[in-house]
């Protein structure tokens, strides 16, 4: 039998108190995964170790850290990518749990762009960004 023919024969007070059940666990998991982060993000600032495991490729896509240090680690990821505009980095920021609004994102990256952490490839094209040279060439290794 089929997970949802089983499911349909429960008595409907049982599929609620397991609906309930199960929204508790995802609210103690999401506790759990916030406690979690800050520790990591404490550590961040105070441990070089920590920082370093964000650049293992294994670790490169955990939503942690500064928004900065977020995107340039999604840029990294995806180096058959040339150019990003903030909706696209938003949306690959949003699949991989961050929860920056897609104008914090299009501020930070025209912050980056401005301190010259990215640069922005055709002048006419205010929008888009990408690594800087040196950078796009660590990528490759």
């Amino acid at each position: 039998m089929s997970v949802v023919q089983d499911l349909l024969k429960s008595p409907p007070k049982d599929l609620l108190n397991e609906l309930k059940q199960i929204r508790e666990r995802e609210r103690l998991l999401a506790q759990e995964r916030e406690l979690i982060e800050r520790v990591f993000e404490i550590l961040l600032e105070n441990d070089d170790s920590a920082a370093d495991l964000l650049n293992d490729p294994d670790f490169a896509l955990v939503p942690i850290g500064p928004l900065r240090s977020q995107i340039l680690r999604v840029m990294k990821a995806n180096p058959e990518r040339k150019t990003w505009v903030a909706k696209r980095m938003h949306d690959e920021l949003s699949g991989i749990g961050s929860r920056a609004t897609v104008d914090n994102v299009r501020t930070t990256m025209r912050r980056m762009a401005a301190n010259k952490e990215l640069i922005q490839p055709d002048p006419t094209m205010k929008l888009r960004f990408a690594l800087p040279p040196k950078q796009r060439a660590k990528q490759g290794r």
